[in-house]
């Protein structure tokens, strides 16, 4: 089988998405697929071909950003498809409903099979106030199979009358041999080498610092921490490069202006599992989500979470047995769970123990890797001889 993986940011930008399909994509090689990645020349200096982990990355498109920059990588994406096209069996997009719809049409044009993995619910209501949303609904209908990760993307989809045997359910996985937590003496190794001591609580955030991240709630909450409680640093995963939506700049001169202490950002990384044992809480303020890896991540390190109570993250944690919910928007209320945890260690080591517990025994990448091939193999399998 030969999959061509669509996504419009990929190495060396690094976010939960990207992760995601760098982890997939090697085990699905493993597994006997011929994979390729297709994504965005974002700036001049990025090669127009290399390989990431033995796997073929090619960049089209014009750098930068905005409109015209989208359309000259449609555009380059739509010349290779067609110089590559026997050399494709299926199509598999990764991010919003508009890329899935590009490659539905692609794919129709091309006699092959296409994919399309949402990553976030909420867009379909959006485009469907809108002419041109519609358009792209209708066009995006054409697709073979649409892998939804959560309960809410399933309502979007049939809501738009998408057929129901064309919607699968699939998770984002997690190596939890990879994230895992440390031993005492390594965690605290570990945190000296990062200039932190043994008496400060951590509190991670990982993510892209993008509005809907909700890293200004975050924010908000943290510089009403009162000097009565532990010790703590906020420690910052991420950047807003190359995001429409990013308020990475605001952030950083908030934190600045207004001289909020202990709050340090860290940049972006392709290695946050060796970040995220060192930390003792993950914030996740998320307004909008579809299956977050960066939370499986933390959560498979046995890190206690606290979540923003939306779609996505309530698919994944409970409330007081996985970790600690709040509103979304809720700045006070953020605080108060995270003061929650600060000042109680038992109940910190008893969410990060079932959160790890519960991870790697539903989302491990050997059950999803294998839903991933079966679903190829049904897509592949000639008319008459699908069950389906």
């Amino acid at each position: 089988m030969n999959i061509l993986m669509v996504i419009e940011r990929y190495a060396p930008i690094w976010g939960g998405a990207e992760n995601q399909l760098r982890q997939l994509a090697v085990r699905l090689m493993s597994r006997g697929c011929s994979i390729s990645i297709i994504t965005r020349r974002w700036d001049a200096e990025m090669a127009r071909f290399e390989q990431v982990d033995g796997i073929d990355v090619h960049r089209v498109g014009r750098p930068g950003e905005g409109a015209a920059a989208r359309l000259f990588f449609i555009a380059g994406l739509c010349r290779f498809a067609l110089k590559k096209r026997n050399d494709i069996d299926i199509f598999h997009a990764h991010g919003a409903v508009k890329m899935g719809a590009i490659i539905a049409v692609l794919a129709n044009l091309l006699g092959k099979k296409s994919v399309a993995k949402i990553a976030t619910a909420g867009h379909v209501p959006v485009l469907q106030r809108r002419f041109f949303g519609r358009a792209v609904l209708y066009l995006f209908k054409r697709v073979d199979a649409v892998i939804a990760m959560t309960d809410q993307i399933i309502s979007e989809m049939a809501a738009i009358g998408l057929e129901k045997k064309r919607i699968v359910q699939i998770a984002n996985g997690i190596d939890c041999r990879c994230f895992a937590p440390l031993p005492p003496a390594q965690k605290s190794l570990m945190r000296h080498q990062h200039g932190c001591t043994e008496d400060e609580l951590i509190f991670l955030f990982s993510g892209r610092l993008v509005r809907r991240k909700g890293i200004d709630t975050l924010i908000e909450a943290w510089s009403r921490w009162p000097s009565s409680v532990k010790p703590a640093i906020l420690l910052i995963i991420g950047s807003g490069k190359g995001q429409d939506d990013s308020v990475e700049e605001v952030v950083r001169a908030r934190v600045k202006n207004e001289g909020i202490r202990q709050v340090r950002f860290f940049g972006e990384t392709d290695e946050p599992h060796r970040i995220l044992p060192m930390a003792d809480v993950f914030v996740f303020p998320s307004r909008l989500e579809g299956f977050p890896n960066a939370l499986l991540e933390a959560m498979a390190t046995a890190l206690p979470v606290v979540g923003a109570a939306i779609g996505g993250v309530v698919d994944v944690v409970r409330d007081g047995a996985e970790g600690l919910l709040f509103e979304p928007d809720d700045a006070s209320q953020l605080l108060a769970k995270m003061m929650q945890l600060a000042e109680d260690p038992a109940l910190r080591a008893r969410l990060g123990k079932n959160g790890r517990q519960a991870v790697c025994t539903r989302h491990s990448f050997a059950l999803v890797t294998n839903e991933y091939v079966d679903l190829y193999e049904r897509l592949l399998q000639p008319i008459g001889n699908n069950q389906e």
